[in-house]
């Protein structure tokens, strides 16, 4: 499971997988046209309703299931393979969306760098690409996309998406707190524990 939810963020739309994947049912064709469709909610995410056009994964997840259909669920915007069976509505109470498949990287390797403010000239390559992981990471989480190469660059960066939501105000304060505390739990991986020698 985690290994397909890390496939769909790095890719969002799979044209092909080995049939190693369809055998153990990671996958389910859509209906009759040969494309791939990875059952996940992040999956229903990508197919979300138009009424949800504006609506982040993180908020999707937490505020959002998939569900037998009643009056007051959604239609998916484009076909989705359980159109049949399943629509989208809103949950009644708010959950915490399990984010661990998005591996954020750990901001202690910027070198003290602010990914907000610094010339990403002067830093070093591996910083660069670093934050540029970061970013994505980021954007998929809260900005709202579609296919997250076309949605999610500005110029072909994720970094620069990711300071442009900043400037414009969209990352708000919940979403700084959500990262804070992601990064901190990250960290605490780190802390006053003894090394272990597999590692």
């Amino acid at each position: 499971m985690l290994i397909t939810l890390c496939v769909l963020i790095c890719t969002v739309q799979v044209q092909s997988l080995s049939q190693t994947y369809v055998k153990k049912g990671a996958v389910t064709l859509a209906d009759g046209d040969g494309k791939v469709f990875l059952k996940s909610s992040v999956a229903n995410y990508i197919y979300r309703p138009m009424e949800l056009e504006g609506v982040c994964v993180y908020d999707f997840l937490a505020k959002y299931s998939a569900c037998k259909p009643t009056k007051n669920s959604f239609n998916w915007a484009q076909v989705h393979p359980n159109k049949d069976h399943l629509k989208i509505s809103q949950l009644t109470t708010e959950r915490i969306p399990v984010i661990n498949y998005l591996d954020f990287v750990d901001t202690r390797n910027f070198n003290g760098n602010d990914i907000f403010s610094c010339n990403v000239e002067e830093i070093s390559v591996e910083e660069r690409v670093l934050m540029e992981e970061h970013a994505k990471s980021c954007c998929v989480l809260f900005v709202p996309f579609r296919n997250v190469e076309i949605d999610l660059k500005l110029n072909g960066s994720y970094l620069q998406r990711w300071r442009k939501e900043k400037d414009d105000g969209r990352i708000t304060k919940q979403q700084e707190r959500l990262l804070t505390n992601v990064q901190n739990c990250r960290n605490s991986l780190h802390g006053a524990r003894p090394l272990d020698i597999l590692e």
